[in-house]
C-alpha cells in the first residue's frame, strides 16, 4: 500500500477541510449581521475579514497538500531529492 506524502496527515486534512467550511459559512453570517444587527450589540465592521483571511490561509495549506500528494503519486511515491 502506497502511503500518501503531503504536508498534512489524514486527520489534519479532515480538520483543515472542516475549519475551512465552517469559516466559509461563518464569514457571510457575520457580514450579514453587520448590515442587519440581530441584537443591540454590533460587531466591529472588519470582524468578517478575519474569518475570510483565516479561511484563505487554510485553503492555501490544503492546496499545497494536494500539490505535494499529486507530485509524490506521479513520481511513484518517492519524493524528489535535492540534487534534481
Amino acid at each position: 500500500m502506497q502511503k500518501d506524502v503531503g504536508v498534512l496527515g489524514r486527520n489534519q486534512r479532515r480538520w483543515a477541510w472542516a475549519t475551512f467550511l465552517v469559516l466559509a459559512a461563518y464569514s457571510p453570517f457575520v457580514a450579514y449581521a453587520l448590515q442587519a444587527p440581530l441584537v443591540s450589540y454590533t460587531l466591529p465592521p472588519d470582524t468578517w475579514m478575519l474569518s475570510v483571511t483565516v479561511a484563505g490561509l487554510v485553503a492555501v495549506v490544503i492546496v499545497i497538500d494536494d500539490t505535494k500528494r499529486r507530485r509524490s503519486s506521479r513520481s511513484g511515491g518517492q519524493m524528489p531529492s535535492a540534487a534534481e
